[in-house]
């Protein structure tokens, strides 16, 4: 689970609005955190941070009018800074650099990586999570790379292509900033979703997109904007842009390879699904340590025993991604 904020203003600094549409949505995520800010259609910061106190540190002062935020609670990385959004995307075979934060999960990560390597391309948050074995030896636990950033590729190759699809299979609301190779020079902002959710909300001075709701005068405000249709702006022509991008997602009852659900559970509040939510994603850490370990081993009944477990804590999660964040 994730949070996204985008505050624009006509002038004033953005930091404040941004601090406190993530107090009203920090629940869902508080182990990882980023954020750039523009200034005229020029990047002046890009930071990233593991911690609450870390981030606002970096942010609390910031003067510029445009942010874009982030926080996370991680499922297919440890909390490392270094791949923590917004994800730097940046290839030989593409015209521009990006700069990409998602709400969502991808399902067919490893296959879209393959893909994107046999281009040419290379993920810049690979990293390894280790334990210590003893005082002193370190021994890596499993090679990982963030799950996100297969789909912020797989976007940038559809905008720079125009496509009207992706490959990845994702539930997911994005915001992808699109500059100038080599430079701070922003070009476009762009941004979709298709299950999860992205609400936008304009006054006379702020235009907002974020992952819950605003509140003003006591009220909640805003609106999803439409699934499936991509979205956004040209920074120096001022040129708006909106056309049809299709993000496969999985359906609640999917079949996969080991497992198949038939029930939806159900919870008493949104606070109880938030919390199964969160034991979910940790299960789903500790399995694929567990796994990787096996693998190492060449235990094949854990190896096999991991992936059932993998397969039905995947599903688990996405069932209440598709109840719960939608209502959102």
């Amino acid at each position: 689970m994730c949070g996204i904020v985008y505050i624009k203003t006509n002038g004033t600094p953005a930091a404040p609005k941004v601090w406190s549409r993530y107090l009203l949505q920090k629940t869902r995520g508080q182990q990882g955190y980023g954020f750039i800010a523009l200034k005229d259609g020029v990047m002046m910061a890009y930071e990233r941070a593991e911690t609450e106190a870390e981030i606002y540190k970096l942010l609390k002062d910031r003067q510029e009018s445009e942010i874009i935020f982030h926080h996370r609670f991680p499922t297919s990385t440890p909390n490392y800074a270094e791949v923590a959004h917004p994800i730097h995307i940046t290839a030989p075979i593409l015209k521009y650099d990006y700069y990409f934060v998602h709400n969502g999960m991808v399902h067919n990560d490893d296959e879209m990586k393959k893909e994107h390597e046999s281009l040419g391309i290379r993920y810049s948050t690979i990293c390894e999570e280790v334990m210590m074995v003893g005082r002193k030896k370190k021994q890596v636990v499993k090679s990982c790379f963030n799950d996100s950033e297969a789909l912020g590729i797989d976007l940038a190759l559809a905008i720079e292509n125009n496509q009207a699809s992706l490959t990845s299979e994702s539930s997911a609301a994005f915001i992808i900033l699109q500059v100038e190779k080599n430079a701070k020079k922003a070009v476009g902002l762009f941004f979709g979703r298709n299950l999860m959710p992205l609400i936008w909300h304009k006054t006379e001075d702020t235009f907002s997109l974020a992952s819950e709701s605003g509140v003003e005068a006591g009220k909640f405000v805003g609106d999803n904007i439409p699934a499936n249709i991509l979205q956004g702006f040209l920074y120096a022509e001022g040129k708006t842009i909106e056309k049809p991008l299709k993000i496969l997602s999985y359906q609640v009852g999917y079949q996969t390879p080991r497992t198949t659900i038939h029930t939806v559970p159900t919870y008493d509040s949104l606070d109880t699904m938030f919390e199964e939510y969160d034991d979910l994603c940790e299960d789903l850490k500790k399995a694929n340590r567990l796994l990787a370990q096996a693998r190492e081993a060449g235990d094949e009944k854990i190896i096999e025993a991991c992936l059932d477990e993998i397969d039905d804590l995947r599903v688990r999660v996405l069932e209440i991604e598709h109840m719960g964040f939608a209502v959102a």
